[in-house]
């Protein structure tokens, strides 16, 4: 995991160059970003790399996770019922 932000801070240019430097190392294809943050920065970056930005909300992910849980659950329950 490379943060791209700390502390609500944008990076210095020595910390983007570092994180450039990891993403080719480490031959990241994707970076996730939150959309309540900018992400001008990020999208220069990914540009400039040729990698994705996937937008992952965490205000709802667990009730999303709850959600497909619980799906999953009824789905269980339900194949169970007519085998």
């Amino acid at each position: 995991q490379i943060a791209l932000e700390e502390g609500g801070k944008e990076p210095t240019v020595e910390e983007l160059i570092k994180i450039i430097e990891a993403v080719k190392a480490e031959g990241i294809k994707a970076i996730f970003a939150e959309p309540q943050f900018d992400i001008k920065q990020l999208e220069a970056i990914t540009k400039e790399l040729g990698v994705e930005i996937i937008l992952v909300d965490p205000v709802y992910f667990e009730e999303y996770v709850t959600h497909i849980k619980n799906f999953a659950l009824s789905l269980k329950e339900a194949l169970n019922q007519i085998a």
